[in-house]
Parts: C-alpha cells; structure tokens; sequence
C-alpha cells in the first residue's frame, strides 16, 4: 500500500532509465563528446582571454597582459594550459607540461647537441665522456648520475 502512496516506485513502468533522464544546457547524456575544449584556442583562433595568477606575486591579471601589474614580473604562459610559471621552471605547475627544452653545445664548434650524444652532427667532435651531457658539469669515473643536475651519465 505504501508503494502505491508514493506513485507506483515499486513498478518498473513509474520509473524513467537513466538514459532518458533529461538534460540541461542542449546537450545529450548520450551523445558523443565534442572536440571543443574551452581552455585550448581552436587551430587560427586567437588564445581565450581569462584570468590567471602571477607566479612570482600570486595576484590575479588578464592573460591579454605581457607583465603582471601588480609586480611587473613577465607572463610566461605555458603552452597547453595558459598557466604563468616562472621563467626558469622546466615544467608547468599546473599540468606538467615540459616547458624548455635543454640543450647541450659541442664543445668543438658550440652548435647545439641532442641530450646523450657521443659525437656533434655538425663537426664530429667526439663529446668528453667526463663531462655531464646536460650541464657540462664535469664527473668523476664513478658516478652514474651528475650531481649538479641528475642527468644519467
């Protein structure tokens, strides 16, 4: 008697499926997921202005600005989020993304060398085996990883 008090939950017919549940906003719980992504700018559209915080003073500034107003500390946005990181930071603090690039220059004609090379592309001058591939910290024989900054010998 209670079931029937609370308009029939105990039969299956009062009760819609979860997928025809409705839906706010235009959008299916069904359909497909889209391709568009809010935070990433589409391919030739400009980056979406929206607030982000400096990394050197913590203050929220447009993302339109090159400088933060507060301390005049650069923007360095990284590339997949639009988060400001330092300009030394290898990797952004909010998704990880690798920022720069470390590169290495031969110690012959100083061209720029791929992490772990023996020998230059540009010149063939073998690279010191003593010396970090990363740094050019120089390594004692024993090591197996550069104490300055970890790169594996």
């Amino acid at each position: 008697m209670a079931t029937n008090l609370m308009g029939g939950l105990g039969g299956g017919a009062a009760m819609q499926p979860q997928y025809n549940q409705p839906t706010f906003g235009g959008s299916s719980v069904n359909s497909a997921p889209t391709s568009n992504n809010s935070n990433a700018p589409a391919a030739g559209n400009p980056p979406q202005i929206r607030e982000v915080y400096c990394s050197n003073c913590s203050k929220k500034f447009s993302s339109a600005n090159k400088f933060c107003p507060h301390c005049g500390d650069a923007y360095d946005p990284c590339p997949k989020c639009g988060t400001d990181n330092d300009k030394n930071a290898k990797r952004c603090v909010s998704c990880g993304t690798q920022l720069k690039l470390e590169t290495v220059n031969c110690t012959g004609c100083n061209e720029p060398l791929a992490p772990g090379s023996l020998f230059c592309s540009n010149c063939g001058k073998q690279q010191a085996d003593n010396k970090c591939t990363r740094c050019g910290n120089e390594l004692a024989v024993n090591v197996k990883f550069c104490p300055k900054c970890g790169q594996k010998k």
